[in-house]
C-alpha cells in the first residue's frame, strides 16, 4: 500500500457511495464548521485516486465543512488501496476517529461482512478491538424497521432501547415501540421497564409448549426450535440478558407452531369419532374461532341423545380442569334436548373423564353467573353513554398501554360496549379497542374508555361488581331497570298453552288451505 502526503484541491474530492454514514448531527456540524473556518484543516484526508478523482475514506464530516466554509484545497493522504483495503479505513477507521451513530456503525459492519471483504463476526471483533457480543448487539440493529431506525436516528430512544428492538419481529417491534414511547410523555420509558413488557408480552416460554419443540416437521419452514436464532439459548452473545435459554423471540412462529399442533390433535379427534360429528368448544363465555361458548352446549356424561358430538377443547378459558386439545363428549341441543336440556345445572350430567381418569367439571354458565355478567356488560354500555368533566391531557397513550396490558376476559365486555361484533373471537378486543382509541378527538373519550377499563378490571379481575355498580348509580345509570331486564330474559320459558275453542277451529281451518 504506498501512501503519499498531498496538498489537493477540494474541487478533486468526491464522497464514497460506500459511505454508510448518512446522519450528521447538525449541532455537532455548525461546531465542526466553526473550526474549520478559524483553523482549516487540521487532521488530513484519507483518500484513494480513482477516475473521478479522489475517492475520501475518511473525512467526510470535513469534506462537508471545507465546503461551506469555500476552502481551495485541503491537505490528504493518498493512497493505493484495494476494495477491501479501502473498506476497512472507511468503516473501522471512521470508527476509531468519529462519533458515528451505532445504526451506522451496524450498516458498516454488515457492509464488512459482504464481498470483497467477507470478514466474519470474529474477524470484525478483532478488528475494532470489541467484543464478539458487541458486534452481534451492533449488526442486529440493522434489522430494526423504519419507525424504529428514525426514532433512534432522532434520539427519541436510546440504543439501549434500539437493541431490545431489534431483536423482535418486525410487527412485535412496531407494538414494542409504542409501548416504548408513550403519546404522553416527552421522554421514553426505561429500558428495564421496556425489557420487562417485552418479557411479559412477546417473549414465550418454549418449556411450557404445548407442542414438540425438537419436532422439524411441524412447521417445516421453522424447522426445530432447538437451533433456532430468534431462541435465547441459541445465541448467548445476543441475549445473555435472558437467563432462561429457552425462550422464544417470535410469538407469529411459535403460534403457527401451537396451531400446527392443534390442528394433529385435531385431526386425529375426527378420526377417532368416526361419525360422530367433532366442534370445537370453548369453556369460557366467549367463542375462540367461531367455537361453542359453554352457554351452548351440555357436558353429555355417559348419556346420548340425537344431539351428541365430541367436543374438541380449543379453550378451557377459567376452568382449570379442562385441557386444551383434549376432547368431551357433548351435547349440542342444551334446554332443546329431551335428554340434557330443561333442568337445574346441578342437575346436569357430569362431564366424560379427561387426562388422568378425573371428571372435568361443567362446562356451562350458572343462571347466577349469566345474570352477573349481563348486568356487567350493559352497565358498561350505559355508562358509555354519560358524560362527565374531563380535565386530563391527552390520554391516548395511557389507554394504549391499558389496553396492551390486561387480559383479554377484561376487553372484552369493554369491546361489547363499544359495538364489537359479538361473533368476533375474544382476542380481537385488543386490536379492535385500540382502533377505536386512536379515532378518538377528545380527551373526553379517552378518559372515558381508561375509566370503563379499570371498572371492567376490578369487576372481571377482582370479581369486584360493586364498584361497577355502585359507579353507575352515581352517574345516573338505571341501574336496577338492567337487572330487572336481565332477569326477565333469563327467566324459564313458559310453554305455550294449546289453542282452545274458536281459536282452535282457526288454526285447523288455517292448516287444511
Amino acid at each position: 500500500m504506498t501512501t503519499e502526503f498531498q496538498m489537493i484541491k477540494l474541487s478533486d474530492l468526491h464522497e464514497s457511495k460506500h459511505n454508510v454514514r448518512k446522519h450528521f448531527n447538525p449541532e455537532a456540524m455548525a461546531r465542526l464548521t466553526e473550526s474549520v473556518r478559524q483553523h482549516n484543516i487540521i487532521t488530513p484526508f484519507v483518500v484513494r485516486p480513482n477516475a473521478d478523482g479522489y475517492e475520501i475514506a475518511a473525512g467526510h464530516r470535513r469534506f462537508r465543512a471545507a465546503t461551506e466554509v469555500g476552502l481551495a484545497e485541503v491537505p490528504a493522504i493518498v493512497r493505493e488501496m484495494t476494495d477491501t483495503e479501502f473498506l476497512e479505513v472507511l468503516t473501522i477507521e471512521n470508527l476509531q476517529r468519529e462519533d458515528i451513530h451505532p445504526l451506522e456503525e451496524a450498516d458498516g459492519y454488515r457492509a464488512l461482512m459482504q464481498p470483497p471483504a467477507s470478514y466474519d463476526v470474529e474477524a470484525i471483533a478483532a478488528k475494532i478491538d470489541k467484543s464478539v457480543a458487541y458486534v452481534y448487539a451492533r449488526l442486529k440493529l440493522a434489522e430494526l424497521i423504519d419507525d424504529a431506525r428514525k426514532a433512534f436516528l432522532d434520539g427519541k430512544i436510546t440504543a439501549g432501547h434500539a437493541i431490545l428492538l431489534a431483536r423482535l419481529q418486525p410487527k412485535d417491534q412496531a407494538e414494542a415501540l409504542r409501548a416504548a414511547t408513550p403519546a404522553w410523555e416527552d421522554q421514553p420509558i426505561s429500558v428495564r421497564k421496556l425489557g420487562d413488557w417485552i418479557r411479559d408480552r412477546v417473549v414465550m416460554d418454549l418449556t411450557k409448549a404445548p407442542f414438540d419443540i425438537a419436532d422439524a416437521t411441524l412447521v417445516k419452514k421453522a424447522g426445530a426450535c432447538g437451533p433456532c436464532p430468534k431462541r435465547a439459548g441459541a445465541n448467548p452473545d445476543l441475549f445473555g440478558d435472558i437467563a432462561e435459554g429457552d425462550r422464544c423471540l417470535d410469538r407469529a412462529c411459535f403460534a403457527a407452531k401451537d396451531a400446527a399442533h392443534m390442528d394433529r390433535l385435531r385431526k386425529a379427534a375426527v378420526k377417532a369419532a368416526g361419525k360422530t360429528p367433532v366442534v370445537d368448544i370453548s369453556g369460557g363465555y366467549s367463542s375462540t374461532g367461531g367455537s361453542l361458548t359453554c352457554t351452548e352446549f351440555y357436558a353429555a356424561g355417559d348419556k346420548t341423545c340425537k344431539h351428541a358430538a365430541i367436543g374438541f377443547i380449543v379453550d378451557p378459558a377459567q376452568n382449570p380442569k379442562l385441557v386444551r386439545g383434549e376432547t368431551l363428549a357433548i351435547c349440542t341441543g342444551t334446554h332443546n334436548c329431551e335428554v340434557h336440556g330443561g333442568r337445574k345445572a346441578s342437575a346436569r350430567p357430569s362431564a366424560q373423564p379427561t387426562r388422568g381418569g378425573a371428571a372435568a367439571p361443567q362446562v356451562h354458565e350458572s343462571i347466577e353467573a349469566k345474570t352477573e355478567r349481563l348486568v356487567r356488560e350493559r352497565l358498561l354500555a350505559a355508562l358509555l353513554k354519560k358524560t362527565w368533566p374531563v380535565t386530563a391531557r391527552d390520554l391516548l397513550g395511557v389507554v394504549e398501554w391499558t389496553v396492551m396490558s390486561i387480559s383479554f376476559g377484561v376487553l372484552w365486555p369493554v369491546a361489547l360496549a363499544y359495538g364489537i361484533n359479538p361473533k368476533q373471537p375474544a382476542n380481537g378486543a385488543e386490536a379492535f379497542l385500540l382502533k377505536q382509541a386512536k379515532g378518538f378527538k377528545q380527551a373526553s373519550q379517552l378518559q372515558g374508555m381508561l375509566v370503563l377499563l379499570e371498572t371492567a378490571h376490578r369487576a372481571v379481575e377482582d370479581g369486584n361488581d360493586k364498584v361497577l355498580t355502585a359507579f353507575a348509580k352515581a352517574k345516573g345509570v338505571n341501574v336496577a331497570a338492567i337487572e330487572d331486564q336481565v332477569a326477565e330474559e333469563l327467566a324459564p320459558k313458559k310453554p305455550a298453552k294449546p289453542a282452545t275453542g274458536s281459536a282452535a277451529k282457526k288454526k285447523s281451518t288455517a292448516k287444511k288451505k
